[in-house]
C-alpha cells in the first residue's frame, strides 16, 4: 500500500486545517481570526475601529487608517493580500505590512487577511487609499467576478464584512462578552484608540465604546494605581537573534473584585504565562517585605487588579493553543517593572493598602 502525500493548495490550506492556522476549529478559532485581523489593521495607523456583530454571526470591521495597499487599476496586487498565504518567520520577514508598498523581494504580509478570507463563506472588502476606492467580493476563498476600482473622495480606511464558514468552523457564534473583552484589550494596547462594539439584537443595536487615553490607569478601579513600562532587546538563547520587547503594566489593590488581564501582541492570554506568574510572585515578596503582609497567591488575586500588556518581535508560546507565553526576556522585564518606584508606591500608601489587604 502506497501512502501518497498531497500538498494542500489555495483555500484548502486553511479550510481543511483551521485548527493549525487559528488554534481551534470552533468559535474560539473564529475569535482568534478576528484578533489577528484587528492586530493587522492597527498597523495602518487608525485611531478608530468599529466592529459590528450581526444576528447572522457575520462581522463587519471598519477603520479610519490609511487603507490597504491594493495597487493601481493597471497593476493590482490584491492577490498578494487576499490570495497568498505567506507564513514566513519573523526572522525572514521583519516589519512587513499590508499597508506598505510591496517590492519584488518583500511582498505584502497577507497571512492574517488571506487566512480569514479563505475561512469565510462570504467576504466583502472596501479599501480607500490615495484617492482610489477598491471593492472586492469573495466566496469560500475565491474572488467572485472582477475587482472594482474607481476614484474616490472618501476618507481613507478599510471595511471588511465577512461570515465565518460553517464548513470550516464547527461553531461560528462568537460569545459577545468574550468579544467585548478582546476589544477592551485592543483599546488598552494602543492609548487613544477608540474601539466601538455594536451588536445586533432583537431590539436593535447595542453599542459599547472602549477608549483608554491613559492606558491601564483608565481601566483599573482601585483608589491607588501603580503603572510602569519597559522596553528592551534580548534573546532566548545565545545562538538566537536578538529581538525587541515591550512590557506595560498597571495594578491596584481592591477589597474585592480582583482580576488579572494579560495580552501579548494584541492577543488575550487566558493562562498568562511565566512573566505573569513571576510578577505576581514578586508582588507577594514586596508586600511581605514592605507591609509585613503574608498573602497566599489566591488571597492576593482576590485583591489584585493587574493589567499586563506585552509586545515582542518573537514569541515563545508555552502551549499549542497559544494561551500563555514563556519568553525569558519578557519574564525578566515584567519583574523589573517592580523596584524602587514600587517600593515608594507601597510606602506612600502603606496604611490604605494594609487596610484593603487585611
Amino acid at each position: 500500500m502506497n501512502n501518497i502525500i498531497t500538498p494542500l493548495k489555495g483555500p484548502d490550506r486553511v479550510r481543511r486545517r483551521p485548527a493549525v492556522i487559528f488554534g481551534n476549529d470552533n468559535a474560539e478559532g473564529v475569535k482568534t481570526a478576528v484578533e489577528m485581523l484587528l492586530s493587522t489593521l492597527l498597523e495602518g495607523g487608525c485611531t478608530q475601529i468599529i466592529l459590528t456583530q450581526f444576528a447572522d454571526n457575520s462581522l463587519k470591521i471598519q477603520d479610519n487608517g490609511k487603507g490597504l495597499y491594493l495597487g493601481s487599476p493597471e497593476n493590482s496586487c490584491w492577490k498578494d493580500v487576499f490570495d497568498q498565504l505567506y507564513a514566513l518567520s519573523p526572522w525572514e520577514a521583519p516589519g512587513r505590512s499590508v499597508f506598505d508598498v510591496p517590492t519584488d523581494d518583500s511582498p505584502s504580509d497577507s497571512m492574517d487577511l488571506c487566512a480569514l478570507q479563505y475561512a469565510s463563506a462570504q467576504m466583502q472588502v472596501r479599501s480607500v487609499r490615495d484617492g482610489l476606492g477598491w471593492d472586492l467580493q469573495f466566496h469560500k476563498g475565491y474572488l467572485t467576478g472582477d475587482y472594482q476600482v474607481a476614484p474616490s473622495d472618501e476618507p481613507s480606511g478599510t471595511m471588511l464584512h465577512f461570515l465565518p464558514d460553517r464548513e470550516v468552523f464547527s461553531d461560528i457564534a462568537l460569545d459577545s462578552q468574550a468579544l467585548a473583552q478582546a476589544l477592551q484589550i485592543m483599546a488598552l494596547h494602543q492609548a487613544g484608540l477608540t474601539v466601538i462594539y455594536r451588536r445586533e439584537t432583537a431590539a436593535g443595536f447595542e453599542e459599547s465604546t472602549y477608549c483608554y487615553p491613559q492606558g491601564a490607569a483608565d481601566y483599573l478601579q482601585g483608589p491607588h494605581i501603580y503603572t510602569a513600562g519597559l522596553s528592551a532587546e534580548g534573546r532566548e538563547r545565545y545562538n538566537r537573534p536578538q529581538y525587541h520587547a515591550q512590557v506595560r503594566m498597571g495594578l491596584c489593590f481592591v477589597e474585592d473584585g480582583g482580576f488579572v488581564k494579560c495580552s501579548h501582541n494584541l492577543r488575550q492570554l487566558p493562562n498568562g504565562g511565566t512573566h505573569c506568574d513571576a510578577l505576581i510572585a514578586e508582588i507577594q515578596k514586596y508586600l511581605e517585605w514592605m507591609l509585613d503582609l503574608s498573602l497566599t497567591e489566591e488571597q492576593l488575586r482576590q485583591h489584585l487588579q493587574l493589567v499586563l500588556i506585552t509586545d515582542s518581535d518573537f514569541t515563545s508560546w508555552s502551549n499549542g493553543t497559544r494561551t500563555a507565553i514563556d519568553n525569558i526576556l519578557i519574564r525578566d522585564m515584567a519583574q523589573d517593572t517592580l523596584g524602587d518606584n514600587f517600593r515608594r508606591f507601597l510606602k506612600e500608601h502603606a496604611d490604605a493598602l494594609t487596610a484593603i489587604l487585611n
